[in-house]
């Protein structure tokens, strides 16, 4: 008999050791453990719920900068959804200005996109494109001086290398398009159109509105840089679309009530009418049966008195021929008066 089986048959007969199998214990041992965690793995995931699937953000908003798997999902309370919707709405307002900015004022990292486009679909990718790779590149704190859109080692993988093959793609459209790109001059008037609407967005306390005229007062009387005189420009433009919002609908107020509008007034005026002449009618009814139920209990309280004293004559009857029954009772277990007395020893003789 061979000597490995020799030994591998003395081992299963109940041998200290066997050599060859104490060598391949270890990996026995590893792959074993392997497979129990391979096993607890499955039957994790078997019980596990099946994840929900996530629906896009109205809005438009990437995903990695403002995930939407919380708002759209069905188990959110309404008031947190609704607080979200509201910052989103926030972050969505500052997005078109930021890319609006970034395309009146690129800077050196934009290059890579190439020129904004004149297309208005094109043109709003760029833009939003340009906000990603901004945030990007503020998250991950690469300094303007980096005039590579993206360094190397964020393009591996993951959203680097994502935002990365979109700007080459941007790039490309832009080197092979016919069609003209967006003029310096649209580019600022779209930049300044965004700086407004998001200013009239957000609403003034009262020390931005003591700032507003101030501002409006020193404007007039010193001299401003152009970056100065922009955002004066911005504001004034702003302060002039209020003043419009606000005329608007002062005017529209006491035109704003259509034929719907009045038939409800009517409708509802005549229900009231309706539901008065109702509780007054009610009221009345209420008034009379009430009368008649006093004047029913009148009549009545004679006949309800000589009841109760009937019942109550019959009750006493009733306690007198009890008592007088109890008395008999008694009489009957003392027996004669005249006689041997009863004791505990028997009968005994009166003296």
């Amino acid at each position: 008999m061979p000597e490995p089986i020799r030994a591998d048959e003395a081992y299963e007969r109940g041998a200290v050791t066997n050599y060859t199998r104490d060598e391949n214990a270890p990996r026995v041992q590893a792959a074993d453990q392997i497979l129990r965690r391979i096993e607890a793995e499955q039957m994790l995931r078997r019980r596990l719920p099946e994840p929900a699937a996530t629906a896009t953000a109205p809005d438009g908003l990437p995903a990695w900068m403002a995930p939407a798997d919380v708002i759209t999902h069905q188990d959110t309370p309404a008031l947190w959804r609704k607080e979200l919707e509201g910052r989103r709405e926030v972050m969505s307002q500052e997005v078109n200005r930021l890319g609006s900015q970034l395309a009146a004022e690129p800077p050196a990292w934009a290059k890579a996109l190439g020129p904004v486009p004149s297309d208005t679909q094109k043109q709003q990718q760029w833009r939003d494109l340009a906000v990603e790779v901004k945030s990007f590149r503020d998250t991950y704190r690469i300094p303007e001086t980096e005039t590579t859109v993206l360094p190397a080692e964020y393009t591996e993988k993951g959203t680097g290398a994502e935002l990365a093959a979109r700007v080459t793609a941007m790039h490309k459209y832009s080197a092979q398009t016919a069609k003209e790109p967006l003029s310096p001059d649209d580019a600022k008037l779209m930049a300044e159109a965004a700086e407004v609407q998001a200013t009239v967005a957000t609403e003034l306390t009262p020390a931005e509105r003591v700032v507003d005229v101030l501002r409006e007062e020193r404007s007039q009387d010193v001299t401003l840089t152009p970056e100065q005189e922009r955002d004066e420009h911005v504001a004034a433009t702003a302060r002039k679309v209020r003043e419009n919002l606000k005329a608007r609908q002062s005017e529209q107020a006491p035109e704003q009530a259509p034929e719907a509008v009045n038939e409800a007034l009517k409708d509802i005026a005549s229900r009231r009418e309706a539901e008065r002449s109702t509780g007054e009618a009610a009221g009345e009814e209420a008034n009379k049966s009430w009368q008649d139920r006093l004047a029913a209990a009148r009549q009545k309280q004679p006949a309800a008195s000589h009841d109760f004293a009937e019942k109550l004559a019959q009750i006493r009857k009733a306690q007198e021929d009890q008592v007088a029954e109890e008395t008999q009772r008694k009489a009957a277990r003392r027996g004669p008066s005249a006689g041997p007395e009863q004791g505990r020893r028997g009968p005994t003789l009166g003296r």
